[in-house]
């Protein structure tokens, strides 16, 4: 099991700026096409990590099978960990 942190900016940048401060990654960045770039790495005890910048531009086009609403009816800006 691992635990993803979504960022919010660029995971290159991310990246850089926690290897200058001595993380440690498990390869390079994935590229996983609509889904978005991945790359892993470990806590201090060990615990599986991972860095993710989501493509939500697919969900916000209304592409897929990611066709969420909410109770009113309105679209979400997305859905990520059951949030909507």
């Amino acid at each position: 099991m691992a635990i993803g942190l979504q960022l919010e900016g660029s995971i290159r940048e991310a990246v850089s700026t926690l290897k200058a401060k001595g993380v440690r990654f498990q390869g390079d960045i994935i590229n996983e096409g609509k889904a978005g770039s991945f790359i892993g790495f470990e806590d201090p005890d060990g615990n599986q990590l991972y860095l993710a910048e989501l493509n939500w531009c697919h969900v916000e086009k209304a592409e897929g099978e990611y066709q969420l609403r909410k109770l009113d009816g309105s679209k979400p800006r997305h859905f990520f960990g059951g949030t909507a």
